[in-house]
């Protein structure tokens, strides 16, 4: 059964085969093309996926008029600012996640009320759902795609039938940095088509899984590359020939995109609109710079040794608790042994650093009771719940957010599960039930100190 198609896909023209989409035209030629539109936010998905897996590479991190060489030896002391900012903004949304129950719309199309087979066929549905949720560790996952919308601004959650009995649905994410999408101009939301993008590591070729509600084309870039399309360069005119070969084509078996999209932010504008990743990744890469300059110049503050005035063939002895003879260079003069040091304090320095990492974090709603560790004394729970208010009202202000998340992927669920295993009732129940949630309240991390007994 096919979603009544949206006003920007109805008017364009078709052909006599069902399966034809008229948008694979532009689509594929944007592939050949190396999907010059979307390199420039691939390759800064990329370099915040590569900052968050703490995989940043430190080559790349330089300041002003610094050689090779310098850039190599300089001491790094890289903090994961990233990660742990987008971690915390992340840590109460499903902490614990809500329970999903299915209840009938009677304001759906599908509703029946006089159906007797109504109540069994929700109930067959409900546990079906509840079983893919339990073998796909719903929360957890849910979890993972809070992080990625606060990375990349949206993230995708993909589902596909398996045809194993014990796990008949799998649900994957895809991240800001797999995947691009083509949206209608007047809805920027709802794409009309998904490309989920991958490495085949062994014979270095991209490869371009290409969805669209009638159509599922896979791509492989035709020659072996030396760097996956979100490494390359941005500029049309350096980036080397990158023409895909297709190796599969057949018609979409779900009949619809067997895609769910969850958001950093509601999409208005862009379907990218939103995410911190840009913002935190720059936060980051200006702490590491500033945090290794100090190491660098905290070198030059070991004391070097002088002789001022002593004998060139002086021979010293570096032996604690042993005195050395200081012999003259010449008759008449007092030899002295002194050390020197540089005056440079970096405690200013560290001070102004530390007070624009926590004005930053705090403009983004995290506290600064957060990242601090140490404590006068042990905070009762009041004050710790006073303390992560903000990142507490942040969880319950998202919960709308994603309950269009899970609201979708419910649908997709029961429909490619219904129409892939050819089940009638899972295709009725994704028009005539909805999701309800139930949430709890977000914890606060509340450490119990054990009492003492006698």
């Amino acid at each position: 059964m096919n979603p009544t198609p949206s006003p920007a896909t109805t008017a364009l023209p078709s052909t006599q085969d069902p399966s034809y989409d008229p948008h694979l035209a532009d689509i594929e030629a944007d592939l050949h093309a190396g999907l010059p539109h979307q390199r420039e936010r691939l390759r800064r998905a990329r370099r915040r996926q590569e900052l968050w897996a703490l995989r940043d590479d430190p080559a790349t991190r330089h300041g002003w008029g610094e050689t090779i060489r310098e850039r190599t030896e300089k001491p790094r002391r890289p903090l994961p600012v990233l990660r742990g900012v987008v971690t915390l903004l992340t840590s109460h949304l499903y902490n614990p996640g809500p329970t999903r129950t299915l209840q009938a719309n009677p304001l759906s199309d599908g509703f029946d009320l006089q159906q007797p087979s109504s109540d069994v066929g929700l109930t067959v549905a409900n546990a079906f759902c509840q079983e893919v949720y339990a073998h796909n560790q719903i929360d957890a996952l849910m979890q993972a795609a809070d992080i990625s919308a606060t990375l990349h601004g949206a993230a995708a959650i993909g589902v596909h039938a398996t045809g194993d009995p014990v796990r008949p649905i799998r649900l994957d994410l895809y991240g800001g940095d797999e995947f691009v999408v083509w949206t209608p101009d007047d809805d920027p939301a709802h794409p009309f088509a998904l490309c989920a993008l991958s490495r085949d590591r062994q014979r270095r070729r991209d490869r371009y899984e290409l969805w669209t509600a009638r159509r599922r084309r896979v791509y492989l870039s035709s020659q072996p590359q030396a760097a996956p399309l979100a490494h390359l360069p941005t500029t049309s005119e350096s980036v080397p020939q990158r023409t895909v070969e297709l190796i599969e084509d057949a018609p979409n078996p779900y009949g619809r995109l067997p895609f769910a999209f969850a958001h950093d932010e509601l999409v208005t504008r862009d379907f990218w609109d939103g995410g911190l990743g840009d913002f935190l990744a720059d936060l980051d890469r200006e702490i590491d710079r500033e945090w290794s300059q100090l190491a660098w110049i905290g070198q030059f503050d070991l004391p070097i040794g002088f002789l001022r005035d002593a004998s060139p063939t002086a021979r010293l002895i570096a032996r604690p608790g042993h005195f050395n003879p200081l012999v003259a260079a010449r008759p008449g003069e007092k030899p002295d042994a002194f050390y020197l040091r540089s005056e440079y304090d970096p405690t200013r320095r560290l001070d102004g650093l530390e007070r624009y990492l926590f004005l930053a974090l705090e403009l983004l709603g995290v506290p600064r009771a957060a990242i601090r560790l140490e404590q006068g004394r042990s905070p009762s729970g009041a004050a710790l719940v006073a303390e992560h208010w903000p990142l507490l009202t942040r969880a319950r202000r998202r919960r709308d957010l994603f309950a269009v998340l899970e609201a979708d992927l419910l649908a997709t669920m029961l429909h490619c599960a219904g129409t892939w295993y050819r089940q009638d009732h899972l295709i009725h129940a994704a028009q005539s039930t909805r999701l309800h949630l139930e949430w709890s309240e977000p914890i606060a991390p509340i450490v119990q100190i054990p009492s003492q007994t006698s």
